[in-house]
């Protein structure tokens, strides 16, 4: 039987430039500082829902390994070496979804300071276009 060990991959793709009236949204909503960000928000237990309940379930099978009944001590036990195994790929894939997190931030933190000291669309165009260079 072989043992697999899956790592979730998470990779920050930048949107599409901004248009010109969502340019002018949100040079609108920066200088009248009603946002304090313009990164979208990510939900981390809706990304990791199955690999927190996993980690439920092996908090409960540790908990089964404790009880002095041998059958329930053996269906803890096995719970925890099953739901253990997917723990670990878990801790293993918070790696890149920081990295994904970093990139995402850095992404529109740029962009946000782009807007921010620009007086106008052709100015934001201008200088986005020399920072990919």
């Amino acid at each position: 039987m072989a043992i697999s060990f899956k790592v979730r991959e998470f990779s920050f793709n930048p949107p599409f430039e901004i248009s010109e009236l969502k340019y002018l949204d949100l040079k609108k909503l920066i200088s009248e500082n009603k946002i304090k960000t313009i990164n979208p928000k990510v939900n981390f237990i809706k990304t990791f829902k199955f690999e927190l309940i996993a980690l439920g379930i092996l908090l409960i099978g540790t908990a089964l390994c404790y009880i002095e009944i041998e059958w329930v001590n053996f269906i803890g036990g096995i719970t925890v070496l099953i739901f253990g195994w997917e723990i670990l790929q878990f801790i293993v894939s918070l790696i890149p979804f920081g990295e994904y997190l970093y990139k995402k931030y850095r992404y529109y933190k740029r962009l946000k300071n782009d807007i921010s000291n620009t007086d106008n669309y052709l100015d934001f165009k201008s200088i986005r276009i020399m920072s990919k260079k």
